[in-house]
């Protein structure tokens, strides 16, 4: 089977990125829930207001199914990636969740449940 992938450029200060990110198969998605436990035991060694939610969810969901880069150093880490600019990470994140809507939706999910046991 064929990945679905969709690919974006980006110029970063005159350095021009292409990114490519795939429709999750289900490797993916296991490879993201791991990235996931490592984001959550990262930031449990070394809390972090700001970098916890990228490392737990943001990252994960990025670097799963990111199948290749140019123009800047890849594979990197979630903290490496927390220090590209918010314009450049926002497009990236909305290609992710363009080729994957229900990592978007259980989010969505688990935001309103959060905020209806706190209500």
């Amino acid at each position: 089977m064929t990945e679905k992938t969709v690919t974006f450029e980006y110029d970063l200060d005159g350095q021009p990125v292409t990114v490519t990110v795939a429709r999750a198969s289900t490797r993916m998605a296991v490879r993201r829930y791991r990235l996931m436990v490592e984001g959550e035991s990262q930031d449990k060694g070394n809390p972090d207001p700001d970098l916890g939610p990228i490392r737990r969810f943001v990252f994960p969901d990025v670097a799963s199914v990111t199948v290749s880069v140019t123009g800047i150093p890849w594979p990197m880490t979630a903290d490496e990636f927390a220090d590209l600019p918010d314009a450049f990470t926002r497009i990236w994140r909305d290609k992710v969740y363009g080729q994957n809507p229900q990592w978007r939706e259980s989010q969505d999910k688990e935001g309103d449940e959060k905020k209806e046991s706190t209500s």
